[in-house]
């Protein structure tokens, strides 16, 4: 079985795209992220989201809000970095290049 924190987490703002793999975070290009996500699967925050900000709306991965209502039904999150660290009691992300480590931590 794979170890979910292992998997390549990636973030999109209107402030750059990051890729996390392993312990190591850099930023991308919208076709590399792209183009990323169709080779493995990687660990998202809001997919439908995320896809819209790459211009590639079919964007497909393992959306850590669809696990949270999986696992805890009926139980509110706000849909953002900052409410996924909230309420699993993890460091609020310094910056937006901190947010594919915080999608890591999550899985854990």
């Amino acid at each position: 079985m794979i170890d979910p924190g292992l998997l390549p987490a990636l973030h999109a703002s209107h402030g750059g795209i990051w890729l996390r793999e392993g312990e190591r975070t850099h930023g991308l290009a919208k076709g590399q992220a792209i183009a990323r996500a169709a080779e493995t699967p990687v660990l998202l925050l809001n997919a439908p989201l995320t896809g819209q900000r790459l211009g590639y709306p079919d964007l497909n991965g393992l959306d850590l809000l669809e696990l949270w209502a999986f696992l805890h039904p009926a139980h509110f999150l706000v849909p953002t970095p900052k409410g996924l660290a909230q309420a699993l009691n993890l460091p609020i992300p310094a910056s937006e290049a901190d947010i594919p480590a915080l999608l890591q931590n999550a899985t854990k």
